[in-house]
């Protein structure tokens, strides 16, 4: 078996691999969830046996294991700290209440302090007939105690219809076989995977959970997915004024006053195009244009694309009316400000990346309107930093994400290819087309840096590859971007 720290894969391990070896990555044993260098050697693996669509949902499971056996050794080592048993009732209550408010309120902070322990994570892939199987072995073996709250927390797992009732049940995670162990078994059981996939051994010192991605799984029929696309089916087309005005762009006898008067006759369409031509940056430094100035700017084949932006968006608008629609409209618009100047600096085109982030948000438009509960939970599991981004949670729960509807909608509009596959590929940059993969890249990590402002992800959340084709090298770097881009995006609104 070949064993390779982080950063030392290369494209030799995959056909390995392929070939009936196993691949061993070795971490610390406090790996402060700095875990997504893995993410890009795991896609190219899934990529070579079919399975990239689970790459996603097998990161978050991987993720969760980690996590617990990370919280299980620093408890160990807390617990040996402060002369603390692990066998004495007394001590390990009172040992716990002190763990939760000493280690886990300051885990940055303690996994620092401990960096050098004498545990460690190991994750071994190996490729059989029936799918891929991924070891996670740790040195800490399961205690007592620890055994029947894992038997207990995987036995109710089953009785749970959704995630939402796991997660209004089980608050505490403290000790990491809590909702963890329930987390998992949803998400194999919504993925049409058995949790029978999923095991835990532990004896001799040594802990491994094993986890089986079968290359064939069961379907499951989602309620809400069908009630989604039957919405996306029914939605209006896009206005004849609207399409009328995006052919006197391409039309070149048409003058820029000839558009400029068709777009004036209708004041709603006209504010808005105006609005999103100066919040989205096309123009930091020209504010308070009229539309002739904005149309001569901009480009024709721009505004034809800003029209049909504008035109889609009011739709939605229109047909739900939702509390959290400025907020979503104002995320797009920091998206979209990010990816345009996130491209220009990358010398890729600024103006699909502006539209493409304007759009982004369009699928989770239409996912609050037909399912509030379980899309606010998403968000909070999100926001709990459970999941890397929120659609492994979508599509556990609905069977569609809120990127795959936006790119339904897209293509239902017509959007020109590159903006669908922005749209669909935000979360999924990995899985982006070849000739649109500069262009999802920008979009995603614009996406990423505008999450990290509220605390959603952070630099040890995103994709390796892409913080190297933006040359983001640190956590440092990543957070410094997210300020600038910020504090620039505020001072080109109008005031």
């Amino acid at each position: 078996m070949g064993s390779i720290r982080p950063g030392e894969e290369n494209p030799l391990s995959i056909p390995s691999i392929l070939e009936g070896a196993e691949l061993a990555f070795r971490y610390s044993g406090l790996m402060n969830a700095r875990f997504n260098f893995v993410s890009g050697f795991l896609h190219r693996l899934l990529c070579e046996i079919d399975l990239s669509f689970r790459c996603e949902l097998v990161l978050t499971i991987l993720k969760e294991i980690v996590t617990n056996c990370s919280k299980a050794h620093a408890k160990r080592i807390y617990f040996k700290e402060k002369s603390l048993s692990l066998t004495d009732s007394g001590e390990y209550s009172q040992g716990i209440r002190d763990f939760h408010t000493d280690v886990l309120a300051h885990w940055e902070k303690f996994t620092t302090e401990h960096d050098n322990n004498e545990y460690y994570i190991e994750i071994v892939f190996e490729l059989e007939p029936d799918g891929l199987v991924i070891h996670v072995e740790n040195n800490a073996e399961i205690l007592p105690t620890e055994w029947e709250r894992i038997k207990a927390r995987r036995a109710r797992a089953s009785s749970f219809r959704d995630m939402l009732e796991a997660f209004t049940a089980f608050q505490d995670d403290s000790e990491g076989a809590g909702l963890g162990l329930v987390f998992i078994c949803l998400l194999l059981r919504n993925a049409g995977i058995s949790d029978q996939n999923f095991r835990i051994e532990s004896e001799k010192g040594i802990t491994r959970h094993t986890l089986l991605i079968p290359r064939a799984t069961g379907n499951r029929r989602y309620v809400i997915k069908d009630r989604i696309l039957s919405e996306i089916d029914g939605l209006p087309s896009i206005p004849e004024r609207v399409t009328r005005i995006m052919s006197l762009c391409t039309d070149s006898t048409a003058s820029i006053a000839t558009i400029a008067q068709a777009i004036g006759k209708d004041p709603a369409l006209t504010a808005q195009v105006l609005r999103l031509v100066h919040s989205a940056g096309f123009m930091s430094r020209r504010k308070h244009l009229d539309l002739e100035g904005a149309i001569t700017i901009v480009g024709l084949a721009e505004v034809s694309s800003l029209v049909l932006a504008t035109a889609s968006r009011s739709l939605l608008t229109d047909h739900f009316q939702l509390q959290e629609m400025t907020d979503i409209w104002d995320a797009s618009h920091r998206v979209s400000y990010f990816a345009g100047r996130l491209a220009e600096s990358a010398h890729l085109n600024q103006v699909d990346a502006i539209l493409a982030g304007l759009l982004s948000e369009l699928g989770k438009i239409v996912l609050a309107g037909l399912n509030q509960n379980t899309s606010s939970e998403v968000w909070r599991m999100l926001g709990a930093g459970r999941v890397r981004n929120s659609t492994v949670l979508e599509e556990s729960e609905i069977g569609i994400a809120h990127p795959e509807i936006g790119a339904l909608l897209g293509e239902k509009w017509n959007f020109p290819e590159e903006i669908v596959a922005a749209i669909r590929f935000q979360h999924k940059p990995l899985l982006a087309p070849e000739e649109h993969a500069k262009l999802v890249r920008a979009v995603y990590i614009a996406g990423r840096l505008q999450e990290s402002i509220s605390g959603i992800v952070d630099y040890y959340s995103v994709e390796p590859e892409v913080l190297e084709a933006f040359r983001i090298q640190s956590a440092q770097e990543f957070n410094q971007k997210a300020i600038q881009l910020t504090a620039a995006y505020k001072e080109s609104q109008i005031v």
